[in-house]
């Protein structure tokens, strides 16, 4: 698998703004790869890189674009699938977050422990399901 055609592709996907980085340009490829594999999905992403042209990463961006919305035509799951990969590593970068938490004022975290009261949990509101008789089948 070529690391500049992936790289290529994600600053297609997700090109940098300002001084913030295009997704390829922060390097995120790998972390395309590792979800890929980790999500079943290593073989859609590289079939999805096997359509492009080898020279893929030298051509200019308009025929990127070109290229990228004749694939997504031709296989919009794959390509869906790539573009959610795609903004996945990006927007799980730390890099990414900080810098949308510095403009926005967002906080990226969980909203707990800082975030909304709940209220204490109340254990006997599982007592009318603990009573129930099993609604599975036995298997003997």
């Amino acid at each position: 698998m070529s690391d500049s055609k992936l790289t290529a592709v994600l600053d297609a996907l997700v090109p940098g703004r300002g001084d913030l980085p295009g997704a390829g340009e922060l390097g995120l490829a790998s972390a395309v790869v590792e979800d890929a594999r980790d999500t079943g999905q290593l073989e859609t992403l590289e079939g999805f890189l096997s359509r492009l042209p080898d020279d893929f990463d030298s051509s200019d961006v308009g025929k990127r674009e070109q290229m990228l919305r004749s694939i997504e035509s031709d296989i919009p799951g794959d390509f869906g699938s790539v573009v959610n990969m795609a903004y996945t590593a990006y927007y799980t970068d730390p890099r990414v977050l900080g810098d949308l938490s510095e403009r926005t004022g967002y906080n990226p975290g969980p909203p707990q422990p800082d975030g909304y009261v709940l209220e204490a949990f109340d254990p006997q509101l599982l007592d009318p399901v603990r009573g129930r008789p099993p609604i599975w089948r036995q298997d003997h």
